[in-house]
């Protein structure tokens, strides 16, 4: 019986998933780890023939995403204290996790991944239990893929399986609202990127999302509050407060292999290209 997945077995599937990874933490050193150099452009390359688009579903589960240190964690709790389920996001879990015990670069390490796919499983599965009819992520399962292209990491099969399965069997709406940077990026013990490497990184995840089929939505740099106010009024949601204009992004590739992201107003106002990404 399908409940909140868009698929008829992703409920089942997503506690089937979350029991076969628990206890991974405890068990990394054994996990046999199948890895391997394959040719990819884009997370399409990596993962089936998936790709987004709306599908029956009781709930809607949208993802953040960005570079590092643009304000998504901020804003997620924001929306939680409005009383919106949030999930956190995974990897820095993960990492803080094994830096705790002594890992020195746990993102390097090739059972990393399976971990992070481990740990949102979990919570993909704690959120069905929930019932929750809408959610927001604080990225989603295309962002380690993302980051495995971007660190040239050797592919990993059994979290690009796991990532994969998640991505079929969960909620996920086709739009991803991605946090544009704030002009800084504040290293800590987890995030240790420069201001370029957090912009190289943007640029990989959206064209990695694009590649999927996701719509990207930009979340201008703004205060906290309006931010989440800017997420809700885009989602149909009522909001305390507004003083953002509401910016409708598209994104396209066109024949020459370039995507490029065009802007609509509150009034439907096509405004000229504000950036062009070659890929």
């Amino acid at each position: 019986m399908k409940i909140f997945s868009g698929h008829p077995l992703g409920v089942s599937f997503i506690f089937v998933l979350g029991a076969l990874f628990a206890g991974v933490e405890h068990q990394k050193d054994q996990l046999v780890v199948l890895q391997e150099t394959v040719p990819a452009q884009s997370a399409a390359d990596l993962l089936s023939a998936w790709v987004a688009k709306e599908t029956p579903s009781l709930a809607s589960w949208y993802i953040f995403t960005g570079g590092p240190g643009t304000g998504k964690t901020c804003v997620l709790k924001e929306l939680a204290a409005r009383g919106y389920p949030t999930v956190a996001e995974s990897a820095t879990d993960v990492i803080a996790q094994e830096l705790e015990k002594g890992e020195k670069t746990p993102w390097s390490e090739p059972w990393f991944e399976v971990r992070v796919a481990a740990l949102m499983a979990s919570r993909q599965a704690d959120l069905v239990k929930a019932g929750a009819r809408i959610a927001f992520f604080d990225r989603g399962p295309v962002d380690p893929l993302s980051y495995i292209l971007w660190y040239k990491k050797t592919i990993n099969r059994q979290a690009i399986s796991a990532l994969d399965e998640l991505l079929l069997h969960g909620s996920f709406k086709p739009t991803v609202f991605v946090f544009q940077d704030l002009g800084v990026c504040e290293n800590t013990e987890i995030r240790h990127e420069t201001v370029a490497e957090m912009l190289q990184i943007e640029d990989r995840l959206i064209r990695d999302y694009v590649s999927l089929g996701f719509n990207i939505v930009k979340v201008p740099s703004a205060p906290i509050k309006d931010r989440a106010d800017f997420i809700l009024a885009h989602i149909g949601q009522p909001v305390a407060q507004h003083s953002l204009p509401l910016l409708e992004v598209s994104v396209a590739i066109s024949a020459e292999d370039k995507m490029t992201v065009k802007t609509k107003n509150e009034l439907g106002l096509t405004q000229p290209l504000v950036s062009e990404v070659s890929i």
